[in-house]
């Protein structure tokens, strides 16, 4: 009995040492894409609309 309780338990913390570095991981990736998300100001945003009427508009013609 003794002979398999520390190889499960290695394996055990091993497991979870790497669920938590995974989970560390996905954190980080979801922290950098939140800080490159800006919202556009109205200004632009309809800036960007009159350009994309006006090529709409052309390419219908």
């Amino acid at each position: 009995m003794n002979q398999f309780v520390i190889p499960v338990l290695l394996l055990i913390l091993l497991l979870v040492s790497f669920l938590f570095s995974k989970w560390k991981q996905r954190k980080n990736i979801q922290d950098k894409q939140k800080e490159y998300h800006v919202e556009l100001s109205d200004v632009i945003q309809k800036e960007y609309f009159d350009e994309y009427e006006k090529e709409k508009k052309s390419h219908e013609n």
